[in-house]
């Protein structure tokens, strides 16, 4: 499978299982319900590798978090948000290698600096395909 992002097609690697959280809402309200699949952009620049970590809607394809990342769908967001996506944006588009299924480590990271958004998390979650009670927590 590919995906566009930006003027290029990702390769996207489902690898050992899907990564996928449900959500009861969300900071911006209800429309934020449902479940949602973690997904983690790989690639190298200039000043070394980086990853991208996005959750897109079940429905919806693994780029589809990247590419809400452009210019033209961020227009509403606060100054500091666009250029943070500005950035993440551009470096995927010139330089992303591929999109797979984030990791518990991964998924760890983003919960970490989305404390907002997890109040509304179920802690019942499937992770690469493996199913989990509660969310494990990686060190």
């Amino acid at each position: 499978m590919l995906v566009n992002i930006g003027t290029r097609k990702i390769p996207v690697i489902l690898g050992s299982g899907l990564t996928e959280l449900y959500f009861t809402g969300g900071v911006h309200g209800k429309r934020e319900k449902g479940f949602y699949r973690f997904w983690t952009c790989h690639g190298e620049d200039q000043y070394g590798p980086y990853t991208i970590i996005g959750r897109a809607r079940r429905s919806l394809s693994p780029g589809d978090r990247i590419a809400r990342m452009s210019r033209e769908r961020t227009i509403k967001n606060p100054p500091a948000h666009r250029r943070i996506y500005a950035r993440m944006f551009r470096l995927a588009g010139n330089s992303a290698t591929c999109i797979r299924p984030s990791t518990e480590r991964e998924l760890s990271r983003w919960i970490d600096s989305h404390l907002e958004d997890c109040a509304f998390l179920v802690k019942r979650c499937v992770i690469r395909g493996k199913k989990y009670a509660k969310l494990p927590r990686v060190p």
